[in-house]
């Protein structure tokens, strides 16, 4: 859908000018595209809350909205093409940080989705009461580029990874700081390849006569690496923007296996805070024996130690005198990433380093592995 909603080239000046002409490109594509029926558009919008909070791309879900609204414009179904550029606007606002809704990436901008909105919503009404002709509406209501300022500024949410020099404990799904590494809580959300998500409602900050009690048990020399994971599915193309930037820090922080501790964090929640997405909270359901099962290979190659799990419940406090949290992002499918070349040249190194002496817990059946990393387009 990226690549057809680019292939409109919505972002040209003269896009709405063009879009009922035969000839053109964006008129053709729109033509082929299928415009939904009435009654599939009322359903989400009696369920907008579970439709929104079920997304996780609100991006690409609101610009597949806009680019199915011109095919409806084209096939001169009024109603459809305002209600799916209205679907669009609430998906844009309730997920509007830069590094969510990337231009570059989607060919349109949170700005531009508000002001067609309006456009749009206003242009059916005044057809619906017979000010707009229809042979004028795909000229009228097809997608421009908003020229003003319409919402505020919203700044990227996925800051890179977090340092937590004063340590860090982990217990029950909490994660347990100093009281003074509150502007690290403040500051903190996990990065995914499907956008940031934060953990602040299990975020604990402790005072100093209980930290000096809990940091007293933590090993002098261990790192905790609180690594953030799309899904738990066995999936290696979602695994690797996670499992790439993971050894790129490993290998640019000189970190050695024996000496760093893995701990995974999930997104459990959906975006409407209330939906949990999986039944990930202890080590023993299907779909964390599932994720072990198919990830144990990995895992061990970054540290020699089994991993731990920020969601589990039933974690006992384990306490570390330094950690770091997340790391630079790496999304091509939906944002310009913070990891780049350099970082996939560091995770080659890192990866080969690591398989020329596997350790004890790597399976005999795998024997030696040689991985080749490609980008889906």
């Amino acid at each position: 859908m990226k690549d057809m909603i680019k292939r409109l080239w919505l972002h040209h000046p003269g896009f709405s000018e063009t879009l009922g002409a035969p000839s053109n490109q964006a008129h053709h594509l729109s033509v082929q595209q299928s415009c939904p029926e009435p009654d599939m558009l009322t359903g989400i919008f009696f369920n907008l809350k579970e439709h929104i909070g079920r997304t996780n791309c609100a991006a690409g879900d609101a610009a597949t909205n806009v680019a199915v609204a011109q095919a409806c414009i084209v096939q001169r179904r009024w109603q459809q093409a305002a209600e799916l550029y209205l679907l669009a606007f609430t998906l844009a606002v309730a997920a509007p940080w830069e590094d969510c809704f990337d231009r570059r990436v989607w060919d349109i901008s949170t700005e531009d989705v508000v002001y067609n909105a309006a456009r749009v919503a206003a242009g059916s009404i005044n057809f619906l009461n017979e000010v707009l002709q229809p042979h004028e509406a795909p000229r009228e209501l097809g997608w421009r580029r908003s020229k003003y300022k319409l919402i505020p500024r919203f700044g990227p949410r996925c800051s890179g990874p977090v340092e937590f020099t004063n340590g860090v404990c982990l217990q029950s799904g909490a994660i347990i700081l100093p009281s003074l590494s509150r502007a690290a809580v403040e500051d903190l959300s996990f990065c995914t390849e499907f956008g940031a998500f934060n953990h602040q409602p299990n975020f604990r900050l402790s005072d100093a006569a209980e930290w000096g009690s809990l940091i007293s048990s933590a090993r002098p020399f261990e790192t905790l690496f609180i690594v953030p994971v799309g899904t738990p599915y066995p999936n290696l193309w979602h695994a690797l923007h996670w499992i790439v930037p993971a050894f790129a820090a490993k290998h640019s922080r000189h970190w050695k296996a024996v000496d760093l501790r893995l701990a995974i964090i999930f997104d459990i929640m959906a975006a409407d805070g209330t939906t949990v997405r999986w039944n990930i909270e202890r080590e023993d359901t299907p779909a964390m024996v599932e994720f072990l099962n198919f990830f144990r290979p990995v895992l061990s190659l970054l540290s020699a130690t089994p991993p731990l799990f920020v969601n589990n419940a039933n974690v006992n406090v384990t306490c570390f005198q330094q950690g770091v949290a997340g790391f630079d992002s790496f999304r091509y499918d939906m944002k310009i990433p913070q990891a780049g070349q350099k970082e996939v040249a560091s995770f080659r190194i890192k990866w080969s380093e690591a398989t020329i002496n596997l350790p004890p817990s790597w399976p005999e059946r795998l024997g030696r592995v040689k991985l080749l990393l490609v980008r889906r387009r």
